[in-house]
């Protein structure tokens, strides 16, 4: 009789293989769970209800807001060239924003899409207005009404500001 056609030989290998998938399995899980502690710090905070210790002010945020008091005072101009350039600032702070959180992406678009509506609130009145913004970058007959131009500045507005960013 072969070695390999014993019942018992069948049933040893079946537990050996059994045995060594389980072990291998949990080594598995061990690195994933490793992984995903690891990487959680490095994860933005951008969820409402987070409450940092302390608010620190930084040059960058001083920045962000003398950028965004030219954004309002172009808006304030009233005249169509300034309306549209203080859209197309106010969203370009957004997205250096956005970079400064650490979300990776070829577009605006692609960094909007890893943020979710449970982490920010006003994350629909934000996409709005980038696609009003790339309305009136890339449809040269586009005219927005000076309403619609503040409601998409409002939205920058709201969405910095619930970052903390101003």
């Amino acid at each position: 009789m072969d070695f390999f056609s014993q019942p018992d030989f069948w049933i040893r290998y079946f537990y050996f293989l059994r045995g060594f998938f389980i072990i291998y399995d949990i080594l598995l899980l061990g690195i994933v769970i490793y992984a995903v502690r690891k990487a959680w710090r490095y994860r933005p905070k951008l969820h409402p209800d987070h409450e940092s210790e302390k608010r620190i002010v930084s040059l960058a945020d001083k920045i962000i807001q003398e950028r965004w008091d030219k954004v309002a005072k172009r808006f304030a101009t009233g005249t169509p060239e300034g309306l549209t350039l203080s859209v197309i600032e106010a969203d370009k702070i957004v997205d250096d924003v956005l970079k400064s959180l650490g979300l990776e992406g070829e577009h605006m678009a692609d960094r909007l899409g890893q943020l979710s509506p449970e982490e920010v609130g006003n994350l629909e009145g934000v996409w709005r207005a980038h696609r009003l913004r790339n309305n009136l970058v890339h449809s040269p007959d586009f005219k927005a009404s000076p309403d619609e131009i503040e409601r998409a500045l409002d939205s920058f507005e709201k969405f910095l500001k619930e970052i903390k960013a101003l």
